[in-house]
């Protein structure tokens, strides 16, 4: 879920992804059209904190590589299923006392509405999310990539999701429901 949380990007398309997609150096990820959700191959611009964490994947799969970046642990040429996810995501819930109404669609509903309140334009978001232009005509006579301004927000909203880093955040992983201080956000 890290990597949806800092790309914006869906779930299934984030758990089908595969290291022949992802170009590290370049910090870009080309899903292609095949997998994504309106058919539409899609650059990715991953932020710094996203191509580090693909940078870990891909060191902990040394010994055991996959074509997959999120293989299943049986079968290395399947990937982990957006199920086997969400069935995490409704335990992690549970055991932290989180609302149930946090999804892996609200993770692209809070980056989405975050680029937004910032200023960023309806285009860019667009681009970000990979959805089709509001306006038909423009999606038949604009060709603009917006790729540099697309890595920018990304980007921003990476550092910004670092900024929510704090004392009064906890990982997951580190505490169990019921031992949150006052005050504390689970995230």
């Amino acid at each position: 879920m890290q990597l949806q949380l800092l790309t914006c990007a869906r779930i299934g398309e984030v758990m089908g992804a595969e290291w022949s997609e992802i170009d590290l150096d370049a910090q870009t990820w080309l899903q292609p059209a095949a997998k994504t959700k309106n058919g539409d191959a899609h650059l990715v611009m991953l932020p710094t904190q996203a191509v580090a964490l693909l940078r870990a994947a891909e060191e902990a799969q040394k010994d055991n590589p996959s074509p997959l970046v999120f293989p299943q642990l049986r079968d290395r040429k399947k990937p982990v299923s957006t199920a086997r996810v969400q069935e995490a995501l409704i335990n992690a819930r549970e055991e932290h006392g989180i609302n149930p109404e946090f999804t892996t669609h609200i993770i692209r509903k809070a980056c989405l509405t975050w680029l937004a309140e910032q200023g960023c334009n309806e285009d860019l978001r667009n681009r970000v999310s990979n959805h089709r232009p509001s306006n038909p005509i423009d999606a038949i006579y604009t060709a603009a990539s917006l790729n540099g301004p697309a890595r920018e927000w990304i980007q921003k909203w990476a550092d910004h999701l670092d900024g929510l880093a704090g004392g009064n955040v906890v990982e997951l992983s580190e505490r169990k429901a019921g031992e949150r201080k006052a005050g504390e956000v689970v995230g």
